[in-house]
């Protein structure tokens, strides 16, 4: 018996280490959604900025007729907003072609937002150092832009600028500028890759 139950703590153990557990860190983790005024503010603004573009790119005729279904390269980056508990994800979609390392921005608009739950993720950095920096975020459902409507735009809403730090450009493009860029994409923190829904 007493090997049962150390075989069971031992690939608790292990489980815990490889994928993490979670922890409340306020009092809106006890909060269910539905319940949540917060959160409800949250969805009623997520409508109205989900699929916002941000910068789009007519294509030339030559550009028109070289497209085929493979055409276009699509890259999410994914920010959180300072001062505030939530995070966005911007899609990039590129033009195959044209630059060394990819093709030209056409298109950019919000793909995705999030709302902080209250919860962080506990886990072990190769089973030595804690890690206990994660933050869990709702997810608002995702919206994806198809290729008639990036074929179609008419004009120019934005400007993009090249990020010179990195040797990466075409990945590194981040918004400058818009006519309609929304004023807490000002507030970007850091670039925030971990993302999980609840």
């Amino acid at each position: 018996m007493k090997y049962i139950i150390l075989t069971f703590i031992v690939g608790l153990i292990v489980f815990v280490s490889v994928k993490g557990c979670f922890y409340p860190t306020s009092y809106r983790a006890f909060i269910p959604k539905s319940l949540d005024s917060e959160y409800k503010e949250f969805e009623k603004f997520s409508q109205q900025e989900l699929g916002r573009v941000l910068y789009a790119r007519p294509l030339t005729e030559i550009e028109k007729n070289n497209l085929n279904k493979d055409s276009f390269l699509r890259r999410e980056k994914q920010y959180r907003i300072d001062n505030k508990d939530m995070f966005v994800g911007i899609e990039f979609v590129y033009l195959k072609g044209g630059m060394p390392r990819g093709g030209r921005t056409v298109y950019v608009y919000i793909k995705e937002l999030g709302y902080y739950g209250g919860w962080n993720k506990w886990t072990f950095n190769l089973f030595i150092l804690p890690n206990t920096t994660q933050r869990i975020y709702n997810s608002i459902k995702s919206v994806t832009i198809n290729n008639s409507q990036i074929i179609q735009n008419k004009e120019i809403i934005g400007n993009l600028k090249n990020n010179k730090k990195s040797a990466y450009e075409i990945y590194d493009i981040v918004i400058e500028s818009s006519l309609n860029k929304p004023s807490y994409l000002n507030h970007f923190e850091e670039n925030y890759d971990y993302f999980e829904d609840l």
